[in-house]
């Protein structure tokens, strides 16, 4: 099976005049900002891309009309929400979903709080055993030493 990799960090996407027409500041500033850090090479991810800009401009629209007339809208009914707010949250919607396909939004991580102390006691583990043991221990060996200690604590 083929390996696929649609973006890659760190590489320039071409010319930044290259920026479809038709886009609006919001929609320009995005595609800007991910060409100059993803490059973007393949003709179906700059579509995506594209169209995530697009949605970006409607959802900035949207933002401005709703800040001009006010978060409710006065009906026959009495206020209501403004019909614009789902129309941005859609439109903010795809813009993340889009990245998320392009495989933007993922970029390698450390692993946020409590993990990282996981992370850390499974290192030690490691060290320790390889020290004890005399050989080299990998990860999914230290793992099932690590659940064989969480096991034999427990007894």
């Amino acid at each position: 099976m083929a390996k696929f990799e649609v973006v890659t960090p760190g590489k320039s996407s071409g010319d930044p005049d290259a920026t479809p027409a038709g886009l609006k500041a919001e929609g320009r500033r995005l595609w800007m900002e991910i060409c100059s850090e993803w490059d973007i090479s393949d003709a179906a991810s700059r579509v995506l891309l594209e169209a995530a800009c697009r949605q970006a401009d409607r959802a900035a629209e949207c933002e401005a009309r709703i800040a001009k007339d006010g978060l409710t809208v006065k009906s026959r009914n009495g206020a209501r929400p403004h019909p614009l707010l789902q129309t941005e949250i859609s439109c903010r919607s795809f813009v993340t979903r889009a990245l998320g396909r392009l495989g933007i939004l993922f970029e390698p991580q450390k692993m946020p709080g409590r993990h990282r102390e996981l992370e850390n006691a499974e290192q030690s583990i490691t060290i320790e055993t390889t020290q004890r043991v005399g050989a080299t221990v990998d990860a999914g060996n230290c793992r099932a030493v690590c659940a064989e200690r969480r096991n034999s604590e427990r007894r």
